[in-house]
């Protein structure tokens, strides 16, 4: 290695270390004489050829390059190559992205534009539709990729990790972001959420033992005592419901009845997967009984009467009011906006606590994820990419802890500190900042960077990957509000509120990709509009046309060819048991 090159890996080296410009690398040299081209030997770099990594340089000194990519429902609301965090990711990659736009959200759309025409960004992620490119053939395997090129790739996914990528072909073709192994001790994944002025007012009601009909009269107590708040009418239970979310309509029923997060089945477990059994629940006498629940609700004004017009900016507009008593969905439908904007307003109190409740028969609530990988989907390298070693290269940069970093925990001096021992912490400015969601945005910090590739270890220093793993900082994060609430009740975290998740051996059961000509996507589309026409009369109707409405949705029900559905589920689980678990 030539002088010239030392001393500029030494300056990298260096400035790595003292962490100057929030871990900012030097850059000089990319561009310039001798990068790309590795040098042996005298120094001269005669008659030597460059290999396929060294023509990338080193990390923190590659050569500038830009790749298009789709990244999900919200590609190209923010062009997060023109922010602080960016910028330096830029630097450390020499990777410029410019994202394909999603015009209102509609991901289904643009991946299908996409197939039509065979045309690609070089990276590719559709999120939910993400099975669509990969049915299209739009995606190229990662195997070799990863075994050449991916030094951080195998250390944030281990053998066993990779193992569950692999499609039915063997091949790996993206990377999952669902990076779910861990359980979460910060917040709640779902539950049916009680503002806490309720909660002290019934002097800190269990929040497992609490049955469905004392939480409801709990919120009927509040709604008859307290009709208006700062002017406007309580609202004493709502949800969201449309499009995308009318999964929180569906979902409750599977866990008032005791069992975790499936989807549309309940999953009766063995210790041999050819014994498993399954079944949809939709007709199921628990589901029967919470819907007979929304419709007195409904007919005592309690139940939200907005629910079925209501989109996602409305919605959250309405929680962030401080009118609304009870709500059920998961914690990141709200949980990453709404309590910030309430706190920022004085009304901390308006906040919500968790309740994990269930039916009287129910031994224990699953309303917590057992931690497991979610293997649906991830960033592709399309098909229609010139330079797939480059582009993958740059995803592997993006697991490199300095990056990772950057997602997580930002810029040192501006989104956190770190104290003499090295280990990171936030000044109450600083987490305030973090919960602005317009800062974050210009900042391009945490949620922003969703759907790249991304880790669950600690890192080497000893710190811990997220700011939302490190008790320390999720402690000093919470409100004195939130502090007086978990202390009443003796917890420590608000997942302590809850009963630990039971770890399942195939992950999620709507994680599995279900192909879109098969019977059984058929089956699907065809419960989802049964529901979709059922449950808002189930609700707004009438109560004593509720009975004849439930037969008529059951006999509807009995059409879908919903058996279909349960068989392939039920061979798609056992199938992911045995290859998980072997």
């Amino acid at each position: 290695m030539n002088l010239k090159k030392l001393l500029a890996f030494f300056l990298v080296a260096v400035l790595l270390v003292v962490g100057i410009v929030g871990c900012s690398p030097k850059n000089d040299n990319v561009g310039k004489e001798g990068v790309g081209k590795e040098i042996e030997g005298d120094g001269s770099g005669e008659g030597k050829e460059p290999s396929e990594s060294s023509k990338y340089g080193e990390f923190g000194s590659r050569p500038e390059r830009t790749y298009t990519i789709l990244a999900g429902n919200d590609s190209g609301t923010i062009d997060l190559s023109e922010t602080r965090i960016g910028k330096l990711i830029t630097e450390y990659t020499g990777v410029t992205l410019e994202y394909e736009a999603v015009v209102g959200g509609d991901i289904e759309s643009k991946v299908g534009v996409m197939i039509a025409s065979g045309e690609y960004p070089d990276i590719i992620w559709g999120g939910d539709n993400h099975q669509k490119f990969m049915e299209a053939g739009a995606t190229i395997p990662l195997d070799d990729l990863i075994e050449k090129y991916g030094k951080n790739t195998k250390i944030a996914y281990d053998e066993d990790t990779l193992k569950k990528h692999r499609q039915k072909d063997g091949h790996i073709y993206f990377l999952s972001p669902y990076r779910e192994e861990l359980p979460n001790i910060e917040s709640v994944d779902n539950g049916f959420w009680l503002i806490k002025e309720v909660v002290k007012l019934n002097d800190y009601p269990s929040t497992t033992e609490t049955t469905i009909d004392e939480f409801f009269d709990m919120v009927r107590d509040y709604v008859k005592d307290n009709p208006e708040y700062e002017g406007a009418p309580t609202i004493g239970f709502t949800f969201p419901a449309w499009e995308s979310a009318f999964f929180e309509l569906t979902n409750p029923p599977m866990f008032l009845m005791g069992y975790p997060n499936d989807g549309d089945i309940l999953v009766h477990r063995a210790d041999d997967p050819e014994d498993y059994e399954l079944e949809t629940y939709a007709t199921s006498d628990g589901a029967k009984r919470y819907y007979k629940l929304l419709n007195d609700l409904w007919h005592e004004g309690i139940l939200d009467k907005e629910i079925f017009t209501q989109n996602e900016e409305q919605y959250k507009a309405k929680l962030s009011t401080g009118r609304v008593v009870s709500h059920v969905e998961q914690f990141w439908q709200f949980g990453y906006s709404v309590p910030q904007l309430l706190e920022q307003d004085g009304k901390d109190d308006r906040t919500w606590v968790p309740f994990g409740i269930t039916y009287e028969d129910v031994e224990r609530g699953q309303w917590q994820n057992a931690g497991s990988l979610k293997a649906r989907d991830g960033m592709s390298i399309s098909t229609s990419a010139e330079d797939p070693e480059g582009v993958f290269i740059f995803l592997d940069d993006m697991l490199s802890e300095e990056i990772q970093k950057l997602y997580y925990w930002g810029v040192e001096g501006e989104d956190y500190m770190v104290d003499d021992d090295g280990m990171y912490y936030r000044t109450p400015e600083q987490r305030a900042q973090g919960k602005d969601e317009e800062y974050s945005k210009k900042q391009g910090l945490g949620t922003h960077w969703w759907g790249f590739p991304r880790t669950i270890n600690d890192y080497s220093d000893g710190n811990a990957v997220s700011p939302s793993r490190q008790i320390s900082e999720i402690q000093a994060g919470y409100s004195e509000s939130d502090l007086e609430i978990l202390e009443s009740y003796n917890a420590k975290t608000w997942p302590d509120l809850l009963p630990e998740p039971i770890l399942s051996p195939y992950g999620f059961a709507w994680d599995i990709n279900i192909p879109d000509d098969s019977d059984a996507k058929i089956a699907t589309e065809k419960m989802g509009d049964v529901r979709k026409k059922y449950y808002p009369m189930l609700i707004m109707e009438p109560a004593d046309k509720f009975d004849a409405i439930w037969d008529e949705f059951v006999a509807e029900w009995e059409k879908t060819g919903y058996k279909v559905y349960e068989e392939f589920m039920l061979d798609a689980i056992k199938e992911r048991v045995k290859a998980w678990t072997k």
